[in-house]
């Protein structure tokens, strides 16, 4: 009798171990990472290593003297949206020609790059359009958390490409960020890609792993089959809760990074509407970092996109860019 209960539970553990294997596996070679025609790491990596000639080369139609457009299907639809890149790799606002004599900073994931809907569809776009001193920079990249922009400052001096001297830096956080920062293992089809940031022994935060470095199957070893990761694996709640603190002192860090590269900039976290994390404002209070909280504005269903029920959608967007400015 106890040889076969010992049986069955080591049945199940071996049939987990092999399922996550085949998945990362998958995931690692399959289309599931695609990001607009290209890998998301090789996409993080082209944001983050390159200069300016290798971007405007990659985003940037020198012949025609105008941004590369193309067309993408919205998923479970027949429909099709455009994105537009400028040369330093940004999603387009269509502001870049003001002569506004301040700058807005966006950084975010999917809900702020826009994703299945078009240019002039997005939060930026609304918000460079409607503001009359602000010109709108979209940085934000579907996947992205606040480990991924620490990172991105750290590799770029952003003040090169920004024409303006001071302004605003937003940062849009939601709660599913607390997962992408820790790499838990739910984010494995889309936010894997990212550098690592962890507390060394006295508490400081450093960089653990960043993306020339990157190990997919040591990542995934590490985030699911080791006994200490097991419970959060399976409670993502006890992932989150644990997460809180490190994600805090990321975009701690990542106020005080912004300040080295744009030195007239205020940052401001925005929490995003519907994303109630009380939890994080206060953590971030305490810092020292500006909040905007939105979190307890509830979002209309309606006012989402049709194909998935939570990305924004254009009306959405617009609405919010109107509270944005509102708050200036």
């Amino acid at each position: 009798m106890f040889k076969n209960a010992l049986t069955v539970i080591f049945g199940i553990l071996f049939s987990f171990i092999i399922f996550f294997l085949i998945e990362t596996i998958l995931v690692i070679k399959d289309s599931s990472l695609q990001m607009y025609g290209s890998d998301v790491s090789e996409h993080f990596k082209t944001m983050f290593f390159h200069g300016d000639s290798y971007l405007r080369e990659k985003y940037y139609d020198s012949e025609q003297k105008q941004p590369n457009v193309s067309q993408f299907k919205i998923p479970n639809s027949d429909n099709t949206y455009e994105i537009s890149w400028d040369n330093f790799g940004r999603r387009r606002t269509f502001d870049e020609d003001s002569n506004k004599d301040k700058y807005a900073v966006f950084l975010g994931c999917s809900l702020i790059f826009g994703d299945g809907i078009s240019d002039k569809e997005t939060l930026p776009y609304f918000f460079g359009s409607y503001s009359k001193d602000y010109e709108a920079y979209n940085y934000a990249l579907s996947g992205a958390s606040p480990n991924i922009f620490l990172y991105l400052l750290s590799q770029r001096d952003i003040s090169l490409e920004i024409k303006q001297s001071s302004g605003i830096v937003y940062y849009f956080y939601q709660t599913n960020h607390l997962l992408r920062s820790t790499a838990h293992i739910s984010t494995i089809n889309f936010a894997w890609p990212e550098p690592m940031y962890e507390f060394d022994k006295n508490k400081q935060l450093v960089l653990t792993e960043d993306l020339a470095t990157l190990d997919y199957f040591k990542r995934f070893v590490e985030k699911s089959l080791l006994l200490k990761n097991i419970i959060p694996l399976i409670d993502t709640k006890k992932a989150k809760d644990d997460a809180h603190e490190l994600t805090c002192e990321i975009i701690n860090q990542l106020a005080k990074k912004v300040n080295q590269r744009l030195e007239n900039a205020e940052f401001i976290t925005v929490l995003y509407p519907g994303e109630s994390d009380q939890r994080m404002g206060k953590c971030l209070m305490n810092k020292g970092v500006k909040v905007i909280d939105f979190s307890m504005k509830s979002r209309d269903p309606k006012l989402r996109t049709h194909w998935d029920g939570f990305h924004p959608s254009m009306q959405e967007n617009e609405a919010l860019s109107r509270l944005l400015i509102e708050s200036l």
